[in-house]
């Protein structure tokens, strides 16, 4: 049995991690870029895809986050529902609602010297985002800004 002084991390079987190389990550990014490039995640209805599974990863894997969060962190499960889940669900719920207008091209005043034409300010995607994640906060910090990517 261990001690009250033991640290968390001795208690825990982890296996070790070995550091990602260079020429994984740079695959990686090059797969990303390409995927960009393809205009897969261009139409809205893509994205909104995108947000839903994120939804249905976080309803369905609730109790698993939950019990990562006990086993790494201590965090009870309200706590880890009030600070990381219910947030990153708000969160998609606000963009599934808000998308479209987002998205939406907006008119804007045309100068002189381009009448008769029209101008819009267009929000489109601009590429590939990299997200690195804390330990302390690890569910939202991580999803919220890719949601926010999306």
């Amino acid at each position: 049995m261990a001690s009250e002084s033991t640290p968390l991390l001795a208690l825990l079987e982890l296996p070790l991690l070995k550091p990602t190389s260079a020429e994984t990550i740079q695959g990686h990014v090059t797969a990303l870029r390409a995927s960009f490039i393809s205009g897969a995640m261009r139409p809205l209805a893509a994205r909104k895809a995108q947000l839903r599974a994120i939804r249905a990863l976080v309803e369905d894997g609730c109790e698993i986050l939950q019990a990562a969060m006990w086993k790494d962190l201590h965090k009870h499960a309200a706590e880890t529902f009030v600070t990381e889940t219910s947030s990153v669900l708000l969160e998609v719920q606000d963009h599934l609602d808000n998308l479209d207008d987002w998205a939406a091209p907006h008119k804007v005043g045309t100068n002189l010297l381009n009448l008769p034409g029209s101008s819009y300010i267009r929000s489109d995607p601009l590429g590939v985002a990299c997200i690195m994640d804390t330990w302390n906060y690890p569910i939202m910090l991580l999803l919220m800004p890719l949601i926010g990517a999306i």
